[in-house]
């Protein structure tokens, strides 16, 4: 699973990467500024990383819950399952 990235460039800005891409940033002015920005970058990627925990558990709680079987017109439900594994990968999570 993928955690935020924190990067301070130590002049004015601090901001939290993901893969490299930015997704969220904070700007200061001062040293004391600084570290209450530092602290609120590391509340968010807490905060990340704790959503992120959740969710997938809900999804493995929807993958061991799917319905087997099959519908009316013949199609079988395993479209839940891969619906799961799906985002379980687009998450970051394991797969299968």
């Amino acid at each position: 699973m993928s955690t935020p990235r924190i990067i301070d460039n130590n002049r004015d800005e601090i901001t939290a990467t993901l893969d490299g891409k930015e997704i969220r940033g904070w700007s200061y002015a001062t040293d004391v500024e600084r570290r209450t920005k530092m602290l609120a970058a590391r509340e968010f990627c807490e905060g990340w990383y704790q959503a992120t925990k959740r969710a997938l558990a809900i999804i493995d709680e929807e993958y061991d819950e799917a319905p087997s079987g099959t519908y009316d017109n013949g199609g079988t439900m395993d479209g839940w399952q891969m619906a799961c594994s799906r985002a379980r990968s687009l998450i970051g999570g394991k797969d299968g």
